[in-house]
């Protein structure tokens, strides 16, 4: 096993993360943190299925349908976390 040089701490599982009325909630740690390759691919996972279930739960109230409250959303980019 080699150890890690990065001065911050490594998690072995990403933040729980829900959509919640339209919004995304990520529980646990995500700012400064340091995860494990699955961790990362965990976390990237979740993010992208509470973002579409955020925007269905919206989808009603900003006229689905007819394009209507539809927001751009950046990327994500490989890498990134």
């Amino acid at each position: 096993m080699t150890q890690s040089h990065s001065p911050l701490d490594a998690f072995d599982e990403a933040p729980r993360v829900t959509a919640c009325d339209g919004e995304v909630v990520i529980s646990g740690s995500l700012v400064n943190a340091a995860y494990t390759l699955s961790a990362g691919r965990a976390l990237l996972a979740s993010l992208s299925e509470a973002l579409e279930e955020a925007e269905r739960q919206l989808a009603p109230a900003n006229g689905a349908g007819n394009g209507l409250g539809k927001e751009k959303r950046p990327a994500l980019r490989p890498g990134v976390v």
